[in-house]
């Protein structure tokens, strides 16, 4: 009898010990791992039938992340250029005050406003040409060339065409319609040698659709300019007289009138308020492409917002799948151990026991 006593311990209640004890072991290794790394599994076959859903989850965050990150990209650029339109509406309504003082007779004052237009114009050329990320901002789809083939656009052939047209104003019986006509067709032309602008604005960036940027996917917002073109029109404008093409016309002219100053007051007196049209139509020009750049900003923050809250939702589900609570695992760890440790006494204390000490 006693020998099937024994024989029931060694094979029985020893090896469920044993077994209990193994399966003790492994939990705990399991909680104490958790509680270091907070990581429910290092193998996703552990976290069935959750880790195709976390696996979903994570590429939705990716996508979200990437969507975050290109609206940011595009936001640098159009901060930049909203930037660079702030100086150009600037200028041009410095411009605006300046035209109103200059005339026939105020020798000094066309000589002040001509200086100041050089040094505006040169300004405008650099302007024009401002990149941000490495890109043009002002080239349409060419984004790796300049807009402006040389930026100081004093010494371009419009500059010149239009002081010929200005100083032949000087001359008895000018005419004034032929020669403001001349200078509306030097800044207006594509195809003359004196446009300032590049080949692709004028060639293929005449008419090509506006760049976008990525609003959310199948979703994008235009968000690209010209620097010889309007990115955006009022109803009625004549798309060929740009702010930039007003704007550059309008400097010219001023610059070009002093040498005009001896010729007849109305014809002096005609060229500048033409200036002062066009500088005035170039505040209105710029005024318009601000604002509506300024809306499309504000949704392209909206859906980065939009993303960047998705996305940290998205995260907390794939944290409750994956993630442990630290606290409690570190809890259920010690516990584990604790019990690990009174097994492997009831262990010892079994294995050393004789069968007189299982008898009494």
């Amino acid at each position: 009898m006693a020998a099937g006593i024994a024989g029931g311990l060694g094979s029985g209640a020893m090896a469920r010990m044993v077994a209990s004890s193994a399966e003790l072991k492994g939990r705990y290794e399991v909680l104490l791992r958790q509680s270091v790394d907070g990581r429910v599994s290092d193998s996703y076959g552990d976290l069935a039938p959750q880790a195709r859903l976390s696996l979903d989850l994570k590429a939705e965050i990716a996508r979200r992340e990437a969507n975050a990150g290109s609206i940011t990209r595009a936001l640098s650029r159009t901060q930049s250029a909203q930037t660079v339109l702030g100086r150009l509406s600037a200028i041009a309504a410095q411009f605006v005050a300046a035209a109103n003082a200059v005339g026939h007779d105020k020798p000094a004052q066309n000589a002040s406003a001509a200086s100041a237009a050089r040094s505006a114009l040169s300004e405008i050329g650099a302007l024009l040409n401002t990149r941000s990320g490495g890109e043009y901002l002002f080239a349409g789809s060419d984004t790796d060339n300049a807009p402006i083939r040389d930026a100081d656009l004093n010494g371009g052939g419009m500059a010149a065409r239009i002081a010929a047209a200005v100083g032949s104003l000087a001359s008895p019986g000018a005419d004034v319609a032929a020669a403001l006509a001349e200078t509306r067709d030097a800044a207006e032309n594509p195809t003359g040698a004196e446009t300032p602008f590049s080949d692709h604005l004028e060639g293929a960036g005449a008419t090509e659709a506006r760049r976008t940027s990525v609003l959310d996917d199948g979703a994008a917002l235009p968000t690209g300019l010209w620097a010889s073109r309007n990115a955006y029109a009022a109803p009625g404008d004549d798309p060929a007289r740009s702010w930039s093409r007003n704007l550059l016309r309008s400097l010219m002219t001023l610059a070009a009138l002093p040498a005009a100053t001896g010729g007849d007051p109305a014809a002096i007196e005609a060229a500048a308020a033409d200036a002062r049209a066009g500088l005035q139509a170039a505040v209105g020009g710029l005024a318009l492409e601000q604002g509506t750049l300024g809306q499309t900003e504000s949704r392209l923050e909206a859906a980065r917002t939009r993303h960047g809250e998705l996305a940290t939702v998205l995260r907390g589900q794939v944290s409750d799948i994956e993630e442990v609570d630290l606290a409690a695992a570190l809890t259920a760890a010690q516990a584990a151990k604790t019990q690990l440790e009174a097994s492997w006494r009831a262990l010892a204390a079994l294995g050393s026991m004789s069968l007189s000490d299982f008898l009494r």
